[in-house]
């Protein structure tokens, strides 16, 4: 069943669930979070927080994201200047709380900056890699949302629900392969906005990557004729789900989704 399903590396359910993965990667979440507000010239405007680690901790999803996601608004040099003061405090953190060994690097490539922890404890059966991935858009539009959230540990503009859904739009229309954690983002949100989805959001998101929304439709048409292609999509999902969980979605949330689709 797996083979009918692919998402490009080798599977949808190549892991399960783990919850020693969400503990680490949520606490590396928080700590980057108040390392990153300590640092002198940080502003929450320096950059916009994305994907699914956004949905979660800022507009409750139940699907976990092992990564940090920003568009940012400022170079990625000076971004990583911020990371790299920011890094060892976050090591030290988990440090202290795990007991584990802690190494990280931070490098910028084209337009994008990745700050990688690798994180290993003796008696963990594998090394949990948490990354700070941030890229510097295109085209950036005011038509793309974002708020500024203040709470404890976090100080960031983070994108609205509206904007989160264009940016799944078009990652589900341009991405090479199918990931189940887009299916699960697009159904919640979708709940989440009454059912609407706004061509001008979608578009926001696209200018973003230097797409237009016609370059969008078009990558939906392919990618509606290769769904097609496999039979029995919800079935094969709901098999892999109830077995594994996935590595993003809880097996209950799974359940429970299905159940409802």
């Amino acid at each position: 069943m797996k083979q009918n399903f692919p998402d490009g590396k080798g599977g949808l359910w190549r892991h399960a669930y783990d919850p020693l993965v969400v503990d680490v990667s949520s606490f590396v979440h928080r700590e980057t979070f108040r390392a990153l507000a300590m640092q002198r010239g940080w502003c929450a405007e320096n950059l916009v927080f994305q994907g699914g680690a956004c949905l979660r901790l800022v507009h409750e999803s139940e699907r976990f994201s092992e990564d940090l996601n920003f568009y940012l608004r400022m170079e990625p040099a000076r971004m990583q200047r911020l990371l790299e003061q920011a890094a060892p405090v976050v090591a030290d953190a988990v440090r202290l709380r795990f007991g584990a060994e802690v190494a990280w690097r931070a490098r910028v490539k084209d337009r994008v900056l990745r700050l990688a922890f690798r994180i290993q404890a003796p008696d963990w059966r594998r090394k949990i890699v948490v990354c700070v991935d941030g890229y510097l858009p295109r085209a950036e539009t005011t038509a793309y949302r974002f708020t500024i959230i203040h709470r404890a540990w976090m100080h960031v503009a983070a994108a609205t629900r509206e904007s989160l859904m264009g940016d799944k739009i078009v990652a589900l229309a341009m991405r090479p392969y199918v990931k189940l954690r887009d299916f699960y983002d697009v159904w919640w949100l979708w709940h989440e906005l009454g059912g609407r989805c706004d061509p001008a959001w979608v578009e926001a998101s696209a200018r973003l990557y230097g797409l237009t929304l016609q370059d969008v439709a078009q990558g939906l048409r392919g990618w509606i004729r290769r769904l097609r292609r496999w039979k029995r999509c919800k079935e094969i999902c709901a098999d892999g789900c109830r077995s594994t969980g996935g590595m993003h979605i809880p097996p209950p949330v799974c359940s429970r989704t299905f159940a409802r689709a």
